[in-house]
């Protein structure tokens, strides 16, 4: 996915926001960094329990990068009951407000729509509204999750989608979808 947007900094030129699944260790690494970053350091959960057990497990991770800067993540999982989680999603503060989220969203959605019942998010309260605005929405109550924030369970709903296409694979959306 290509999409051309102004640099967050104003002394940075034009570039592109790519996404893909990560595919190789200094991906995975890079998606934990970012993760270690934005929900550690300066979310305040432990670093035992973001890098959970769940990593090891069948997910697909995806990495958007900022022309060559890896700058946001994802994590998706298979869930017993066929639906998928999209969990793990945060942008680094500098790069957010500039389509970084749009994008991995834009991306994860049109890679997982045809492989699982549904698509679910857990957001907490401030982000529903941005999962909303891609295509998602409530399917219960607010609720505390075990760290007693505030939360929203969200169901994709599902768009055309390109049947039989595996994950992980490329998609190229315009900066006008």
């Amino acid at each position: 996915m290509n999409i051309r947007q102004k640099m967050p900094h104003a002394d940075e030129a034009v570039s592109a926001i790519t996404v893909r699944c990560v595919c190789c260790d200094e991906d995975r690494e890079s998606a934990y960094n970012i993760r270690r970053d934005v929900l550690v350091h300066g979310g305040g959960l432990s670093a035992r329990r973001e890098l959970d057990r769940l990593d090891d497990e069948d997910c697909w991770h995806y990495l958007a990068f900022w022309g060559r800067k890896p700058v946001g993540t994802a994590r998706a999982r298979h869930m017993a009951n066929g639906e998928i989680e999209i969990e793990r999603v945060v942008v680094l503060p500098e790069y957010r407000g500039h389509g970084v989220g749009t994008a991995l969203m834009a991306f994860i959605t049109k890679d997982l729509t045809d492989h699982a019942a549904r698509l679910l998010v857990r957001s907490r309260l401030p982000c529903v509204s941005f999962f909303e605005s891609h295509g998602f929405h409530a399917i219960g109550p607010e609720y505390r999750d075990d760290m007693g924030a505030f939360v929203r369970d969200l169901a994709y709903q599902a768009f055309e989608s390109v049947p039989g296409s595996p994950p992980g694979h490329i998609h190229t959306v315009s900066a006008g979808q």
